[in-house]
Protein backbone atom coordinates (compact mmCIF):
# COMPACT_ATOMS: atom_id res chain seq x y z
CA UNK A 1 0.00 0.00 0.00
CA UNK A 2 1.53 3.32 -1.26
CA UNK A 3 -0.57 5.27 0.81
CA UNK A 4 -1.97 5.08 4.52
CA UNK A 5 -5.48 5.76 4.12
CA UNK A 6 -7.30 7.86 6.90
CA UNK A 7 -10.40 6.68 8.98
CA UNK A 8 -12.53 9.31 7.02
CA UNK A 9 -11.66 7.17 4.02
CA UNK A 10 -13.14 4.00 5.61
CA UNK A 11 -16.51 5.89 6.80
CA UNK A 12 -16.98 7.14 3.35
CA UNK A 13 -16.49 3.54 1.62
CA UNK A 14 -19.43 2.20 4.80
CA UNK A 15 -21.10 5.36 4.06
CA UNK A 16 -20.84 4.76 -0.20
CA UNK A 17 -22.49 1.15 0.30
CA UNK A 18 -25.11 1.95 2.71
CA UNK A 19 -26.09 4.66 0.26
CA UNK A 20 -26.29 2.26 -2.74
CA UNK A 21 -28.48 -0.23 -0.75
CA UNK A 22 -30.20 2.35 1.45
CA UNK A 23 -29.58 1.14 4.26
CA UNK A 24 -29.49 3.27 7.16
CA UNK A 25 -25.91 3.52 9.66
CA UNK A 26 -26.01 5.57 12.59
CA UNK A 27 -22.75 7.02 14.50
CA UNK A 28 -22.76 3.93 16.48
CA UNK A 29 -22.84 1.00 13.88
CA UNK A 30 -20.49 2.99 11.66
CA UNK A 31 -18.08 3.00 14.56
CA UNK A 32 -17.88 -0.79 14.50
CA UNK A 33 -18.00 -1.51 10.84
CA UNK A 34 -15.22 1.16 10.58
CA UNK A 35 -13.04 -1.20 13.29
CA UNK A 36 -14.62 -4.24 11.74
CA UNK A 37 -13.28 -3.12 8.69
CA UNK A 38 -9.63 -2.19 10.05
CA UNK A 39 -9.48 -6.17 11.67
CA UNK A 40 -10.53 -7.53 8.83
CA UNK A 41 -7.58 -5.84 6.64
CA UNK A 42 -5.04 -5.82 9.80
CA UNK A 43 -5.36 -9.59 10.18
CA UNK A 44 -5.57 -10.33 6.72
CA UNK A 45 -2.68 -8.15 4.90
CA UNK A 46 -0.40 -7.17 8.13
CA UNK A 47 -1.32 -3.40 7.16
CA UNK A 48 -2.39 -0.41 9.24
CA UNK A 49 -5.36 1.18 7.22
CA UNK A 50 -4.83 4.11 9.05
CA UNK A 51 -2.58 6.01 11.46
CA UNK A 52 -5.04 7.15 13.77
CA UNK A 53 -5.60 4.40 16.85
CA UNK A 54 -9.11 3.27 18.02
CA UNK A 55 -9.54 3.76 21.86
CA UNK A 56 -11.88 1.52 24.30
CA UNK A 57 -14.56 3.97 25.42
CA UNK A 58 -17.74 3.00 27.24
CA UNK A 59 -19.51 2.29 23.58
CA UNK A 60 -16.65 0.49 22.65
CA UNK A 61 -13.46 0.36 20.08
CA UNK A 62 -13.79 4.18 18.98
CA UNK A 63 -11.52 6.25 16.89
CA UNK A 64 -11.62 9.79 18.34
CA UNK A 65 -12.06 11.49 14.92
CA UNK A 66 -15.06 9.72 13.33
CA UNK A 67 -16.65 10.18 16.88
CA UNK A 68 -16.52 13.77 17.09
CA UNK A 69 -17.79 14.90 13.10
CA UNK A 70 -20.46 12.09 13.42
CA UNK A 71 -21.86 12.87 16.93
CA UNK A 72 -24.07 15.25 15.71
CA UNK A 73 -26.30 12.72 14.38
CA UNK A 74 -27.02 10.96 17.56
CA UNK A 75 -28.93 7.67 17.48
CA UNK A 76 -29.97 9.09 13.88
CA UNK A 77 -29.40 7.69 10.73
CA UNK A 78 -26.07 9.71 8.80
CA UNK A 79 -27.24 11.59 6.29
CA UNK A 80 -23.62 12.91 5.09
CA UNK A 81 -20.22 11.69 4.11
CA UNK A 82 -17.00 12.66 5.70
CA UNK A 83 -15.59 15.65 4.30
CA UNK A 84 -12.19 16.63 4.92
CA UNK A 85 -10.56 20.17 3.94
CA UNK A 86 -7.82 19.54 1.16
CA UNK A 87 -5.82 23.26 1.78
CA UNK A 88 -3.67 22.47 -0.76
CA UNK A 89 -6.76 22.29 -3.35
CA UNK A 90 -9.02 24.86 -1.02
CA UNK A 91 -12.32 22.88 -1.95
CA UNK A 92 -13.48 19.91 0.18
CA UNK A 93 -13.23 16.52 -0.80
CA UNK A 94 -14.90 13.47 -0.18
CA UNK A 95 -12.18 10.99 0.39
CA UNK A 96 -12.62 7.69 -1.28
CA UNK A 97 -10.58 4.43 -1.22
CA UNK A 98 -10.25 3.61 -4.71
CA UNK A 99 -6.56 2.76 -5.65
CA UNK A 100 -6.24 -0.71 -3.87
CA UNK A 101 -8.20 -3.71 -5.00
CA UNK A 102 -7.07 -5.67 -2.46
CA UNK A 103 -7.90 -3.57 0.63
CA UNK A 104 -11.78 -2.85 -1.30
CA UNK A 105 -12.19 -6.21 -1.73
CA UNK A 106 -11.39 -7.27 1.72
CA UNK A 107 -13.15 -3.89 3.47
CA UNK A 108 -16.38 -4.96 0.56
CA UNK A 109 -16.95 -8.55 2.18
CA UNK A 110 -16.49 -7.08 5.51
CA UNK A 111 -19.78 -4.96 4.67
CA UNK A 112 -21.28 -7.80 2.91
CA UNK A 113 -21.05 -9.77 6.33
CA UNK A 114 -21.89 -7.34 8.54
CA UNK A 115 -24.06 -4.65 6.93
CA UNK A 116 -27.50 -6.02 8.38
CA UNK A 117 -26.27 -5.96 11.58
CA UNK A 118 -27.23 -3.30 14.23
CA UNK A 119 -25.11 -1.73 16.15
CA UNK A 120 -25.44 -3.93 19.18
CA UNK A 121 -24.88 -7.07 17.61
CA UNK A 122 -22.20 -5.56 15.86
CA UNK A 123 -20.70 -4.56 19.73
CA UNK A 124 -21.68 -7.97 21.07
CA UNK A 125 -19.31 -9.64 17.73
CA UNK A 126 -16.18 -7.37 18.88
CA UNK A 127 -16.70 -6.58 22.62
CA UNK A 128 -15.77 -10.37 23.84
CA UNK A 129 -14.73 -10.99 27.01
CA UNK A 130 -10.97 -11.96 25.68
CA UNK A 131 -11.14 -9.18 22.78
CA UNK A 132 -8.70 -5.83 22.39
CA UNK A 133 -11.08 -3.54 23.42
CA UNK A 134 -12.43 -5.18 27.24
CA UNK A 135 -8.09 -6.23 27.97
CA UNK A 136 -8.10 -2.42 28.07
CA UNK A 137 -11.17 -0.63 28.63
CA UNK A 138 -11.62 1.52 32.40
CA UNK A 139 -14.62 3.51 32.55
CA UNK A 140 -13.63 6.88 31.98
CA UNK A 141 -10.68 6.21 30.40
CA UNK A 142 -10.10 6.43 26.72
CA UNK A 143 -7.22 3.74 26.64
CA UNK A 144 -5.52 2.71 23.61
CA UNK A 145 -5.96 -0.51 22.06
CA UNK A 146 -2.76 -2.45 21.21
CA UNK A 147 -2.49 -2.62 17.29
CA UNK A 148 -1.15 -6.03 17.47
CA UNK A 149 -3.67 -7.44 19.77
CA UNK A 150 -6.15 -6.25 17.45
CA UNK A 151 -4.62 -7.86 14.56
CA UNK A 152 -4.11 -11.41 16.18
CA UNK A 153 -7.97 -11.30 17.69
CA UNK A 154 -9.46 -10.70 14.09
CA UNK A 155 -6.97 -13.53 12.54
CA UNK A 156 -8.47 -15.68 15.19
CA UNK A 157 -12.11 -14.53 14.43
CA UNK A 158 -11.88 -14.79 10.84
CA UNK A 159 -10.66 -18.23 11.24
CA UNK A 160 -13.46 -19.12 13.25
CA UNK A 161 -15.92 -17.68 10.62
CA UNK A 162 -13.93 -19.75 7.93
CA UNK A 163 -13.84 -23.46 10.30
CA UNK A 164 -18.14 -22.32 11.03
CA UNK A 165 -18.45 -23.10 6.96
CA UNK A 166 -17.47 -26.00 6.90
Amino acid sequence: MSKMYTPQHVANFILDNAEKEVLPITPLKLLKLVYLCYGWVRAITDLRLFEEHFEAWDYGSIVPSLYHEFKRFGKNPITEKSYVYDFDERDPYIPRIVNNQRITFIMQKCWDVFKIYKASALANEIHETDGPWVTVYKKGKNNLLNDEVIKVFFERKIRAYINASR
